[in-house]
């Protein structure tokens, strides 16, 4: 099973990050000099507006996000800035983890002296500062002679199953911290992650382009037309393994081995 390896881009138009724009919804104009701001305000809307979802958002940004969404919404207006603002934290912050990861191809192979840590995001928790944070600071001060590598357990924004159902691989959960603790942490331990590639959430923006039947996401998943030749489907699970769902095409069933909140993704899909 081959890793995906970004996220694909958003284009279409959505009255939110996770949902779908809702059949008969007036698309809300944005006035702009810059025509690709203008699309994007229709999808994230500004920074300061009066939609309270977009307050919501702002109110949740860290303290260098925010100033750089005003920043940008003084250079182009109020219609992009919360998108151009995430667009280019996740280049950083992209920039970032591949410096990581050359430091780590750089890094010598694992022997039988390694140990390793196992661990949510959360495991460890302390006043002040984030669950990351004080990971970093108790492996430090109780672990560094003790194991070289820190396997932390999904730590995106996930809608169940105790985050292996991801709504967001790009992104770290706002109440475990940021991509900066993560820095923070590698500095001085290896870092193995739970990617969670099999499935995502159903809240996630690949799932919602199912449902509207758009590209990319509407070909991610494994559509069934029955349960016809699944009699013989072994799982550990006691939910049904296919799950109705309704879209703008009608209801269909799509694959589910875990749970009807994780939907498996199609990897026979190029």
């Amino acid at each position: 099973m081959e890793q995906p390896h970004n996220q694909p881009a958003r284009e279409e138009t959505q009255t939110g990050p996770h949902e779908p724009l809702a059949a008969g919804t007036v698309k809300r104009e944005h006035k702009t000099n810059n025509p690709k701001t203008q699309n994007d305000g229709q999808a994230y809307g500004d920074a300061n507006g009066s939609n309270p979802a977009v307050r919501a958002q702002s109110a949740a940004m860290s303290p260098s996000e925010y100033a750089l969404v005003q920043n940008l919404t003084a250079l182009y207006g109020e219609g992009g800035s919360s998108y151009l603002a995430k667009k280019l934290m996740a280049i950083s912050m992209g920039e970032l983890m591949d410096a990581t990861a050359k430091k780590a191809s750089e890094s010598r192979s694992l022997s039988a002296r390694d140990s390793m840590l196992i661990c949510y995001g959360d495991s460890i928790r302390d006043q002040p500062g984030s669950p990351l944070s004080a990971l970093n600071r108790f492996a430090n001060s109780h672990l560094a002679k003790k194991i070289s590598t820190i396997h932390i357990l999904p730590f995106f924004p996930s809608s169940s199953d105790d985050g292996f159902a991801v709504i967001d691989y790009q992104t770290v959960r706002q109440d475990l911290g940021d991509w900066s603790d993560i820095h923070t942490l590698s500095e001085n331990f290896d870092l193995m992650f739970d990617l969670v590639i099999n499935h995502c959430s159903r809240e996630n923006l690949w799932f919602a382009d199912f449902i509207g039947g758009r590209k990319p996401g509407c070909d991610y998943f494994h559509e069934m037309p029955s349960l016809v030749g699944l009699g013989n489907v072994v799982r550990p699970r006691n939910s049904p393994l296919l799950t109705h769902v309704h879209t703008y095409e009608g209801v269909k069933r799509v694959w589910t081995t875990f749970s009807d909140d994780q939907i498996d993704l199609n990897f026979a899909n190029p």
